[in-house]
């Protein structure tokens, strides 16, 4: 795994996990893979992401699809919380 080991937490405004969501990394500051990631039954992905912004694409189960800024620390194993908004899902 390149990049800062880390983890998503991907939930609904009401704290539900959003579980087998797909996503992609659209941009970042660095090097990342060209591949998709999916969320746990946890709402929880693993993966290496650069330091410094990053930006998500969230493919949602109903068709539509979002995206996500998060900042990249350096500190690895980091869990970042996303929270996917009323007005995406």
């Amino acid at each position: 795994m390149k990049g800062i080991p880390c983890f998503l937490h991907i939930t609904t405004p009401d704290g539900r996990p959003l579980v087998r969501t797909k996503f992609v990394v659209e941009k970042a500051e660095g090097p990342v893979p060209e591949i998709a990631y999916v969320t746990g039954a946890d709402g929880v992905a693993r993966l290496g992401l650069p330091p410094g912004k990053v930006s998500l694409r969230f493919f949602l189960p109903d068709g539509r699809s979002c995206s996500v800024l998060l900042a990249i620390t350096g500190e690895p194993n980091r869990t970042y919380e996303v929270q996917i908004e009323d007005g995406d899902l």
